[in-house]
C-alpha cells in the first residue's frame, strides 16, 4: 500500500504537469488566425486540460495526506473521467468518419468537395444556422491574411510550403473548375471567354475581402476538412490518455485496499 501511495503520488504529478501543456494547447488553438472560428477544437483540450488538473490535484491529496475520503473521490472522479473519454473517444470516431479526400488540383493543392462528406457533419457544423456565425468569425480574424501577400499563382502550387489550410484553400479563392483567372493575392477574375462552370458556387465568388468564397461549397468543404484533422489528432491524444488513466485507477485501487 505504501508503495502504490508513492506511485500514486509520482503518477499525478505527472499528471498534473502534464495538464499544465494541454491547457497551453487549447488556448493557443482559440488565439491563433483559423480556430476560434472552430470552437469545437480547442474546447475539448481546455476542458481536457481543466479535468486533469483536478483530477491530479485530488490524487495527490489523497497519496500525501493518506485521508480516505480524498483517495475514494479520486477513485470515482477518474472513474468519470475515464468513462467521459471513452465516450468523447466514441463519439469523435462517428464525426470524423466520412471524411472527404481533397482533389489535387493547381500542382497538388487539395479542393474538397461537399457531397463527400457524412450528412451528420453537414447537417451540425456546416449547416445555414451555424454558417454564418462562422463567415463572421473567419472575416473577424482575417483567415485569408497570408494568402494577401500573394503574388502569383505559384504560390498556390507550392501551398505546402506556405503550409495553407484546407480552409483558406477552399475559402480563399475560387474553386479551380470555375475558371477564374488569376491577379494577385485574393482578386480573380472572369475571362474573356466566360466562366468554365455555371455551379452556384462559382457565381458566389466575390473579390470583397469580406465574401471571397466564404459562401463556396468548396469552403464549408474545405472547413470540415480542417475540423476532421483536429478531431483526429484529439481521438489521439484522448486514447493515449485511456491507457494512462487505466493504469492510475488500478494504482489507486491498491492504494485503497
Amino acid at each position: 500500500m505504501g508503495l502504490c501511495n508513492f506511485l500514486l503520488g509520482c503518477v499525478n504529478t505527472f499528471t498534473l504537469c502534464l495538464s499544465l501543456p494541454i491547457l497551453l494547447a487549447g488556448h493557443v488553438i482559440k488565439i491563433s488566425a483559423n480556430s476560434p472560428c472552430d470552437p469545437i477544437m480547442y474546447k475539448p483540450l481546455i476542458a481536457l486540460g481543466l479535468c486533469l488538473l483536478v483530477v491530479s490535484l485530488i490524487g495527490l491529496l489523497g497519496a500525501c495526506c493518506r485521508v480516505s475520503v480524498f483517495q475514494w473521490l479520486y477513485l470515482l472522479t477518474l472513474f468519470v473521467l475515464i468513462m467521459g473519454l471513452l465516450a468523447c473517444l466514441s463519439v469523435g470516431s462517428v464525426i470524423i468518419r466520412g471524411g472527404g479526400k481533397g482533389e489535387d488540383v493547381l500542382g497538388g493543392v487539395k479542393e474538397y468537395d461537399l457531397a463527400m462528406f457524412s450528412k451528420w457533419l453537414k447537417n451540425n457544423i456546416v449547416s445555414s444556422n451555424h454558417w454564418q456565425d462562422i463567415v463572421n468569425c473567419m472575416v473577424h480574424h482575417d483567415a485569408c491574411g497570408r494568402i494577401s501577400t500573394f503574388r502569383t499563382l505559384m504560390d498556390f502550387v507550392t501551398s505546402k510550403k506556405s503550409k495553407l489550410t484546407s480552409m483558406e484553400i477552399g475559402c480563399c479563392k475560387p474553386p479551380v473548375h470555375c475558371g477564374y483567372e488569376y491577379q494577385s493575392n485574393t482578386r480573380w477574375e472572369v475571362p474573356e471567354q466566360g466562366l468554365a462552370s455555371e455551379a452556384a458556387e462559382c457565381k458566389a465568388w466575390s473579390n470583397d475581402w469580406d465574401k471571397l468564397c466564404y459562401y463556396c461549397d468548396t469552403c464549408k468543404a474545405g472547413y470540415l476538412a480542417f475540423f476532421i484533422k483536429g478531431w483526429r489528432k484529439i481521438n489521439f491524444l484522448i486514447s493515449l490518455l485511456l491507457f494512462l488513466l487505466f493504469f492510475i485507477f488500478f494504482i489507486a485501487a491498491c492504494a485503497l485496499r
